[in-house]
């Protein structure tokens, strides 16, 4: 529980750490953008999304690689699929579904994952003009490990960081980590019930490559 907590606040450290660095930096001037010297952020009664805002849609799918922290299963393929709604150049909205196979060694069987979550995206230090674009995330969802000693009910916190590119006005590659917490599961196997100890975890890791289009 207590590497959870320290992953939950590490993640909003971050955060904070590159909304505070957005705001002293400032960003590049832009045609319609406000003058110098003008707040990087909309006094509080002002909104955040302007009204005339023109969201801009995206749609990536991806493969890599899925491991587990408390070692439930061994490192398998996985892959992904996502959808995103940028409202702002810093802000937007992903819905993403990530599966993968692995294998667990304590029931000698398969373990199938479905992870589903809605996060939000952060596009960090923008001010820069990087060549690449980094960005963290955090949001919620839903986990089911399928097989035997599985468990199709549990509570996700996705939290992520990654990079990505746009190769042409419409298409986009990256990569990125994720970390998910995973809550309420239960994957005891009879042993572990029999010898009375907690069975393995299902928090996970994962690093996906992918590539998308954005209209």
């Amino acid at each position: 529980m207590t590497h959870r907590l320290l992953a939950i606040g590490s993640a909003f450290t971050v955060l904070a750490a590159v909304g505070t660095a957005r705001a002293q930096q400032g960003t590049p001037p832009q045609q319609g953008a406000p003058a110098a010297g003008a707040p990087a952020v909309p006094h509080a009664d002002q909104p955040l999304v302007p009204e005339d805002v023109e969201p801009m849609f995206g749609f990536e799918g991806g493969a890599g690689i899925l491991g587990f922290f408390d070692g439930a299963a061994s490192i398998g393929p996985a892959w992904e699929a996502r959808l995103r709604a940028h409202f702002t150049p810093t802000w937007a909205l992903e819905a993403t579904y990530l599966g993968s196979v692995n294998d667990r060694e304590d029931n000698d069987s398969t373990m199938v994952t479905t992870q589903i979550d809605a996060s939000a995206r952060y596009n960090a230090f923008r001010a820069f003009n990087l060549p690449l674009q980094p960005f963290v995330t955090a949001g919620l969802g839903y986990a089911g490990f399928s097989g035997d000693d599985g468990d199709m009910a549990t509570l996700l916190v996705p939290l992520g960081l990654g990079v990505d590119r746009a190769l042409t006005p419409n298409i986009r590659v990256g990569a990125r980590f994720d970390f998910r917490l995973v809550f309420g599961e239960d994957l005891d196997t009879p042993r572990d019930r029999v010898m009375d100890e907690d069975g393995p975890g299902g928090d996970n890791w994962s690093v996906v490559a992918h590539l998308g289009g954005q209209f």
